[in-house]
């Protein structure tokens, strides 16, 4: 994978060129806004995939589908080469378009969204309908705006299928 990225102009030497400030990012993603372009990269190191990419992928995906407004767009990889005898860290860095002076929304607010979209709640952080499972929708993953539109930025997603 990582002689593909180079190969094919994805891979990213030094995420962290990509902007100027370091946000506080989850156990599995590292972030980096751009202020001139605003845009937040992320850079996701695969753990809550069990390292499989497409996996991470399948699930940018749905979420693309379910949210929008917050899409992710893939830019690239990044990581580090160990060698021949341990196998690489290797991330994916996608973006996403920022949005300034949000708020984290309250569990109401959110849960009010989710089922506006058609999901159940299952649990204060988890919604379900038909095809998938959305969770750790907790209020530093979902924002709003000063109008109270809502933002979903960051989220884990299983699809149903996929258990079957």
């Amino acid at each position: 994978t990582i002689d593909y990225a180079k190969s094919n102009n994805l891979w990213i030497d030094d995420f962290y060129t990509l902007g100027s400030t370091q946000l506080i990012g989850g156990h599995e993603n590292t972030l980096i806004l751009d202020n001139q372009k605003l845009v937040v990269y992320k850079s996701n190191n695969l753990m809550n995939t069990k390292n499989r990419v497409s996996l991470l992928l399948q699930k940018i995906e749905i979420h693309n589908k379910l949210f929008p407004e917050t899409k992710y767009d893939l830019v690239g990889f990044t990581g580090l080469d160990n060698g021949e005898l341990r196998p690489p860290h290797l991330e994916i860095i996608f973006k996403q378009d920022y949005i300034p002076n949000l708020q984290k929304a309250s569990f109401d607010e959110i849960k009010v969204y989710m089922e506006s979209l058609g999901f159940k709640q299952v649990t204060i952080e988890s919604y379900r309908n038909n095809d998938y499972v959305v969770f750790d929708l907790y209020p530093r993953n979902v924002l709003k705006d000063e109008n109270g539109i809502i933002y979903v930025v960051n989220t884990e997603i299983i699809w149903l299928n996929e258990l079957n």
